[in-house]
């Protein structure tokens, strides 16, 4: 979601960083890196046939990436399932260079994602962030940024338009929930309950209101009333 990778020929390799193939968190490293934190390095994917030529094993590598939610390990933090939305996410950063042993950076983060577990939305993101408006209006578009990072089809189950689009409305829900709230998510799930043909038919009988009455003796139970644009009950 954040751009197709590109081949250049580089001129100058002094803010040229190599990434590991393998590192871990590299979703929640994307995702600082378009929210405003800043690394003073070009970062390139590891080609492995580049190795043993001296002026490629000279360049920084970025070796491993840690997640810290208010300053415990993300992996503790998301099992805990906190009530409270976390105050801080960092993201550390271990680069290796010939000659220079390692370095620590530590960039700070809006949002971070499980990207091992696949198929489900497991993240956190701070409070008061970005997207904490009715638009969900942020730095990138925080549903996409979670099926990016999550969504992983099966070859043994419904085909690959199925999985997404039932993976995108699990998606949808959640990140209603946790941004806007159990009323935004009940009224975007009532919203897409109404189909082209549902709403169709409401227009053909001239419909202004639909109303849910909850059954008193079963919760579970709901009454359907139409309301015309007299104000009179069809």
């Amino acid at each position: 979601m954040f751009g197709e990778d590109k081949t250049s020929i580089v001129p100058d390799l002094g803010r040229v960083m190599l990434v590991d193939s393998d590192v871990p968190h590299a979703h929640t490293l994307q995702g600082a890196l378009h929210s405003g934190a800043k690394i003073e390095y070009a970062l390139y994917r590891e080609r492995w046939e580049f190795r043993g030529y001296s002026w490629y094993d000279a360049l920084p590598k970025l070796t491993n990436i840690e997640v810290s939610v208010d300053g415990i390990a993300a992996e503790t933090h998301l099992d805990a399932q906190h009530e409270t939305r976390p105050s801080e996410i960092e993201v550390t950063v271990t680069v290796q260079q010939s000659g220079r042993g390692n370095r620590i950076l530590t960039l700070p983060a809006l949002i971070h994602v499980d990207s091992e577990e696949f198929n489900y939305p497991r993240f956190v993101a701070v409070k008061q962030s970005p997207w904490d408006n009715d638009e969900l209006a942020g730095p990138f578009p925080v549903d996409e940024f979670l099926i990016y990072a999550t969504f992983l089809p099966s070859d043994d189950t419904d085909t690959w338009e199925t999985q997404m689009d039932y993976y995108v409305d699990e998606v949808e829900r959640t990140v209603n929930e946790y941004f806007r709230g159990p009323r935004a998510s009940l009224l975007a799930l009532l919203r897409k309950s109404l189909r082209s043909d549902a709403i169709d038919l409401a227009c053909r009988l001239n419909v202004s209101q639909i109303k849910l009455l909850r059954d008193e003796a079963n919760k579970f139970n709901w009454d359907v009333e139409l309301i015309g644009s007299d104000g009179q009950l069809l």
